[in-house]
C-alpha cells in the first residue's frame, strides 16, 4: 500500500515538474515583457507631469505608444546596419561614446563569438563533451585551443552561456562532438539541458 502510495505521489510530482518545465519559458517571456513594460511606464510618468494628465487609461496608452516606437526605432536601426553608411554610423558611435563605458567591450567580443559560433574560424565553433574529473560526468563544453596533448576548453555556466570555466584538459579526456553544430550546445545550455539527446548520443 505504501509502495503504491509513494509511486502516485513520484508521478504526481513528475507531472508538476515536467508541467513547470514546459511553462517556464513562458513564465520567463511574460517576466521580461512585465518588466520592460514597468521600465516604459515608469519613464512616461514626465509626460504625464507636463500635460497634466492623472486617468490611468491615458497612461497606459501613453507608455503603449512610446514602447511601440521604440520597437521601431530597434528595427530602423537594425535595418540600417545592412547598409554601408548604417555600419560606419554605429562604429562611429562606438568609439566615442560606447567603448568608454566600462565592460562593453568585453561583453561585446563575448556575445560576437557565441552569435557567430557557426562560423569554422569561431573558437566556440568546436563543441565537445568533456570528463574533467574522470568519473564518467561528461560536461558540455567548447573548445578553444589545442596542443599535441591538450585541448583549451571553455565550460559555459547554464543557462548564462557567457559565464563559465576555462580547463586545460589531455586530449583522452575530451571527446568531440563532429555531428553536432554549436547551435544545438548552446540551445541545450539555454535550455538547462533540455534536448541533449542528440549530442548525448554521439559522445556516447
Amino acid at each position: 500500500m505504501r509502495c503504491k502510495v509513494k509511486r502516485v505521489i513520484n508521478g504526481i510530482k513528475a507531472r508538476i515538474f515536467i508541467g513547470i518545465l514546459t511553462l517556464l519559458p513562458l513564465m520567463i517571456a511574460l517576466y521580461v515583457i512585465k518588466a520592460i513594460y514597468t521600465i516604459f511606464y515608469n519613464i512616461t510618468y514626465p509626460i504625464m507631469d507636463i500635460f497634466r494628465i492623472q486617468r490611468e487609461g491615458i497612461h497606459i496608452a501613453i507608455t503603449l505608444m512610446v514602447f511601440f516606437i521604440v520597437c521601431i526605432i530597434i528595427f530602423i536601426v537594425g535595418f540600417s546596419l545592412k547598409t554601408r553608411i548604417g555600419t560606419e554610423s554605429l562604429g562611429f558611435f562606438e568609439e566615442i561614446i560606447l567603448k568608454k563605458i566600462p565592460g562593453y567591450t568585453m561583453l561585446k567580443e563575448t556575445i560576437e563569438q557565441f552569435k557567430h559560433s557557426d562560423d569554422k574560424q569561431s573558437p566556440f565553433s568546436k563543441v565537445a563533451l568533456v570528463d574533467l574529473y574522470e568519473s564518467n560526468v561528461l560536461m558540455s563544453a567548447f573548445i578553444t585551443d589545442e596542443t599535441e596533448k591538450h585541448y583549451t576548453v571553455y565550460v559555459p555556466v547554464a543557462p548564462n552561456i557567457t559565464s563559465g570555466y576555462i580547463h586545460h584538459v589531455e586530449k583522452k579526456y575530451v571527446y568531440p562532438l563532429t555531428k553536432c553544430d554549436a547551435s544545438e550546445m548552446i540551445k541545450s545550455l539555454v535550455n538547462c539541458g533540455i534536448g541533449s539527446s542528440k549530442i548525448l548520443q554521439e559522445g556516447s
